[in-house]
């Protein structure tokens, strides 16, 4: 086989022009969209460097504000808590009439209900002793010397016990 060298100089000929067209549409133009992109790239990531750099300072001067803020309510309390024992009971607010009838309302729930559930507790003893007086009573003897007030109490206390829902407030 025979090397011709006119083929030989047409290969190298058609090698340059394939080099010349490739470097000219295909490398250039991806070489500058690759350069661009990294510029993009560096870009972003300057920012996000930017970015971490400020949320870092604004996280220090909110642990900042919040350290002075928190040392400063613990001063307004102490200087509260200073001044409480010596306040003045005039110097409180007055309070409204509805507030005064609110609050003596609820103070008066509170005693009905301590006083139901005394009288719970003592029914059955009281209840006891009343049956005793009756049954003494009914077989012929006499009750003890009682005065009027104590006969009365007794009478309301049974009346409470017969009908345990009157007075309790509920």
């Amino acid at each position: 086989m025979r090397i011709d060298p006119s083929t030989v100089v047409w290969v190298i000929i058609y090698f340059v022009i394939l080099a010349l067209l490739l470097n000219r549409f295909l490398f250039k133009p991806l070489l500058t969209f690759m350069r661009e992109r990294q510029e993009k790239i560096d870009a972003g990531l300057a920012a996000g460097q930017r970015a971490q750099s400020d949320l870092e300072q604004k996280q220090a001067e909110l642990a900042d504000r919040l350290a002075r803020a928190r040392a400063e309510t613990a001063e307004r309390i102490a200087a509260l808590e200073e001044q409480a024992p010596a306040a003045d009971v005039c110097a409180l607010p007055e309070q409204t009439a509805e507030d005064r009838r609110v609050e003596a309302a609820a103070r008066l729930y509170v005693k009905e209900e301590q006083l139901s559930d005394m009288t719970k507790e003592h029914a059955g003893e009281l209840v006891a002793l009343l049956e005793k007086q009756l049954a003494d009573q009914l077989a012929g003897q006499t009750m003890p010397a009682c005065d009027g007030s104590v006969r009365e109490a007794y009478r309301a206390l049974a009346r409470q016990v017969l009908a345990p829902d009157a007075g309790c407030g509920q």
